[in-house]
């Protein structure tokens, strides 16, 4: 039976970028699964104008983006399948019960202090979730875990006060925020994370 590999030049490459690259710059480009996971959860859901919307569309958009981080980390030691397979759960699971919780809190307003709002709530709990994830896996010392997830919070905060602020349709009660607030969370995020991992694993 024949199987097709990819072309080796592509082969390369992506082994070269896994090795090479350091995670901050891995981390920032899996901001760009921000905008098609965000219109995937639209598009299944319409609105994040109910407590049934938000679960559903969090738990899509999460599922998006935790693939994408989990492609950023997964050449950290202890990125195996057990990193795959807890991450993307935990962040889809985390992002559709903070979206929930946040966006009732607010009353699914989209002032932008009510983005703000909703973000700190939605990363409140998707941050302590990833940060177990990487402790139960190796990837985070419990120090290192705990600074994750108080970093989170504020992260999502401000990538929904970077989105507001820039302009976005945002009255179409979005499940994430859009590029502008991914792009610059990741470069914060992507700079915390991988100072935490190399303090991790020395």
């Amino acid at each position: 039976m024949q199987t097709h590999a990819p072309p080796p030049t592509v082969a390369f490459l992506t082994a070269r970028t896994r090795r090479s690259w350091p995670l901050a710059a891995r981390w920032l480009l899996a901001a760009l699964a921000f905008p098609p996971a965000g219109e995937l959860a639209i598009l299944a859901v319409n609105a994040v104008d109910a407590p049934a919307p938000a679960l559903v569309g969090g738990f899509i958009a999460g599922a998006g983006i935790g693939a994408a981080q989990w492609l950023a980390l997964r050449s950290l030691p202890g990125a195996g399948a057990r990193l795959r397979n807890r991450w993307i759960a935990g962040t889809a699971s985390a992002m559709a019960v903070g979206l929930a919780l946040g966006a009732a809190l607010v009353g699914y307003r989209t002032g932008t202090g009510d983005l703000v709002a909703m973000g700190l709530v939605t990363g409140a709990v998707l941050g302590p979730v990833q940060a177990a994830v990487a402790t139960t896996t190796g990837v985070l010392d419990r120090r290192s875990a705990a600074l994750w997830a108080a970093t989170v919070p504020a992260l999502w905060s401000l990538g929904w006060w970077i989105t507001a602020s820039a302009g976005i349709d945002v009255e179409r009660q979005f499940a994430v925020f859009g590029i502008s607030g991914a792009l610059a969370t990741a470069a914060v995020g992507g700079a915390v994370l991988g100072r935490l991992v190399r303090r991790s694993n020395p």
